[in-house]
């Protein structure tokens, strides 16, 4: 592609493995303990006077650590590392036109943080540069792709827009969406591995076709799978994105605090409740008690008693009985 297999107009593309300073094979306990040796080394704060080295190497460690630390990602950069690494070596794999209809964009440079410089607006940004590599997708299915009967597909109409830094997560989301489900519309014809007009008659020409088919197939496979594996790498890396699962992370953080804070007020309500009524119940037991007492003889007054005695001898005393 013109803009994208072009290459990047920053500093040249470094193995991640080597930026972080470990071997292909290093497991993935290795890979995080190497970055963060490598990130105290070379944070910005800490190089006071260098901060322009120390933020390039940052990044690129961020960056090293964020593909390797994702094993789907760390699967699709070792596929294509060579790729990466040397895309001069490929150029006349990504842009393809001979004649056969059809033109595919090479997006693999774009799998580097090399690419872009940032995430402003500005056209060197994360979100320019991402929106200029799938308008050339776009374009490409545009000119050559095959269009549905209906007009619509891939190329027909207006491409999705990535927006800015200030558009919201459901502009991103619109447009990662739609570029998840990428199918091209390219013929690929290209990669034919036979010309069916030379064949010596009709069972050779199938045969021929048939052959074509399948690596037609593949070729075209190998394409929607690298553009969707780039809009997972933007998604990934979009800092909209990135603030909206923060929020909803916090969000739901917030929901369960609420909860539980709910819970143990309901829990502390019933437990003052069940007290409040064990009380009443003491009480009543203890008036029942008393009541008890005033009933039963042996619980009597003794001084009462005694008055009730002698009044009665009186009584006696006095013939009034």
């Amino acid at each position: 592609m013109s803009g994208a297999s072009g290459g990047s107009t920053h500093a040249p593309t470094r193995c991640l493995y080597l930026a972080l300073g470990v071997p292909r094979d290093a497991s993935p306990p290795d890979i995080k303990k190497a970055y963060r040796k490598q990130a105290l080394v070379w944070h910005p704060d800490k190089n006071v006077g260098n901060e322009a080295e120390a933020q390039v190497r940052f990044q690129e460690l961020q960056h090293a650590y964020a593909v390797l630390s994702n094993a789907h990602e760390r699967k699709w950069y070792d596929d294509h590392r060579d790729e990466i690494l040397n895309p001069a070596r490929y150029e006349g794999d990504g842009d393809s036109d001979d004649g056969a209809g059809g033109r595919t964009v090479n997006v693999t440079p774009f799998f580097s943080a090399a690419t872009f410089s940032g995430f402003g607006d500005d056209e060197s940004g994360f979100y320019q540069t991402y929106t200029r590599a799938f308008r050339e997708v776009w374009d490409a299915e545009r000119d050559w792709g095959e269009a549905s009967s209906d007009g619509s597909g891939w190329g027909q109409g207006s491409p999705p827009e990535m927006g800015g830094s200030k558009d919201s997560c459901e502009t991103a989301e619109e447009f990662y969406g739609t570029w998840s489900g990428f199918v091209s519309g390219l013929s690929f014809g290209w990669v034919d591995e036979y010309n069916v007009n030379e064949a010596e008659n009709r069972r050779v020409r199938r045969l021929m076709e048939k052959e074509n088919s399948k690596k037609r197939a593949i070729a075209r496979r190998k394409y929607q799978d690298d553009v969707r594996a780039l809009v997972d790498f933007c998604r990934r890396r979009d800092r909209r994105v990135i603030r909206y699962k923060l929020k909803l992370a916090k969000d739901k953080e917030e929901r369960a605090r609420a909860k539980h804070e709910e819970e143990e007020a309901e829990e502390e309500a019933r437990a003052r409740a069940g007290g409040e009524k064990a009380f009443r119940l003491d009480d009543e037991d203890d008036e029942d008690d008393d009541d008890e007492d005033k009933d039963d003889g042996t619980g009597s007054d003794p001084e009462e008693e005694g008055r009730h005695r002698k009044k009665n001898a009186k009584r006696y005393e006095g013939g009034s009985i």
